[in-house]
């Protein structure tokens, strides 16, 4: 992992990009990648984030969302806690706190309030961008974030605005 100050320079980019292609306000949605079970849940294939999510957050852990405000540039990091569960079977973690601190990310949430922050942009009447999932459940993880069957954003190319394409994702999270 790059120093903070990295990344943090990487969202500021993006925010001033879209800024200069006209998306004054909204939020750019950034979800990692999660586990990906075999042959039942705790028996996962190696773990590989998501390569733009390494690129602008530069956490390698699973199950993490970010939103980056495209007005400030400032952004939020959800996830969970280390249960005790995590204790027992991996040792001591960083807090959530100290993940964002190592990023550069100045606010943190529950990733169980992320649905709630995401309606009231909403209700807001803002535009939430998201990259098109290729992971089965980050596009059902999404589907559920967004309240949208295709579990995907807006994304604009050339200027103008058009749906995603992508499909749900078929393979249980």
């Amino acid at each position: 992992m790059f120093e903070a100050q990295v990344y943090k320079n990487r969202r500021l980019a993006l925010a001033t990009a879209m800024r200069k292609r006209g998306i004054r306000e909204g939020v750019v949605l950034l979800h990692g990648n999660f586990r990906s079970p075999r042959t039942y849940q705790d028996n996962c294939y190696p773990f590989r984030q998501d390569s733009s999510w390494l690129y602008f957050i530069g956490l390698d852990q699973p199950g993490m969302a970010a939103t980056i405000d495209v007005e400030s540039g400032g952004t939020l990091l959800y996830g969970g806690e280390p249960t005790l569960s995590d204790l027992i079977w991996t040792g001591p973690q960083p807090k959530l706190r100290e993940y964002a601190d190592s990023a550069g990310i100045e606010g943190i949430g529950t990733y169980a309030a992320l649905p709630d922050r995401l309606a009231g942009l909403r209700h807001q009447s803002l535009e939430v961008f998201t990259l098109p999932p290729y992971q089965a459940a980050v596009g059902n993880a999404l589907s559920h974030l967004l309240k949208n069957p295709r579990g995907t954003g807006t994304y604009r190319r050339g200027g103008g605005t058009q749906a995603d394409q992508g499909r749900p994702g078929s393979c249980c999270p």
